[in-house]
């Protein structure tokens, strides 16, 4: 797993990087269809999505099977 965290005057910037991945929309899915929420990926990725956007940040998540996973958060710095 690769981690990156960088600051300036305007915001916070957090990557996490890894070589595993899954299939995101299969997960949405499952999570649609009514599985269990908390064995659900997605529902932990939705939770950190309402959260970032309450703070006026942004989260962005890539991932797909055996091609890796790139989570980026960004939150504004306050004056």
């Amino acid at each position: 797993t690769e981690r990156y965290l960088a600051k300036n005057l305007e915001r916070l910037q957090i990557v996490v990087r890894d070589k595993g991945g899954f299939d995101v929309k299969a997960s949405a899915e499952a999570l649609a269809a009514g599985a269990d929420p908390s064995m659900s990926s997605s529902f932990g990725l939705q939770t950190i999505r309402e959260r970032m956007k309450a703070l006026n940040g942004q989260f962005e998540f890539q991932s797909a099977p055996k091609q890796g996973t790139t989570a980026t958060i960004l939150v504004p710095i306050p004056r």
